[in-house]
């Protein structure tokens, strides 16, 4: 699913022209995500990633220089661990999107390793 959409977005006449997609690097067996950015909006499109802990949700992270930011987007995935996510504040210096696992109701700085990490430069 994951293969159809970044083709569909990046085909002539597929998405935006000012679409761009991001295979992001997944720290989880046979796990996949996409970032696409577009208008000035970014969405985190993942597959196969593994339902967190039943104490933790998954918290997306802004990085530009310096620490991490959080985001106010925590998500958990499906039963088949997908999940597609809106990320707020994608703009100018931001050089990662990375993902956490974090507990329930996220965290002011990351507690574990990133699962996920998209890199915008």
């Amino acid at each position: 699913a994951l293969a159809v959409l970044a083709v569909g977005l990046l085909a002539p006449g597929g998405g935006s022209g000012r679409a761009r997609v991001i295979r992001a690097e997944v720290h989880a067996p046979g796990a996949t995500a996409l970032l696409r950015l577009a208008h000035g909006q970014a969405q985190l499109t993942i597959s196969g990633l593994p339902q967190p802990p039943r104490d933790r949700v998954y918290e997306v992270w802004l990085k530009r220089s310096g620490e991490p930011q959080p985001t106010d987007a925590l998500f958990t995935v499906s039963s088949n661990g997908d999940a597609t996510v809106g990320v707020p504040g994608v703009g100018k210096g931001v050089r990662e999107v990375m993902v956490t696992s974090e507990p329930l109701g996220g965290s002011l700085r990351p507690t574990r390793a990133p699962v996920i990490v998209a890199r915008l430069s």
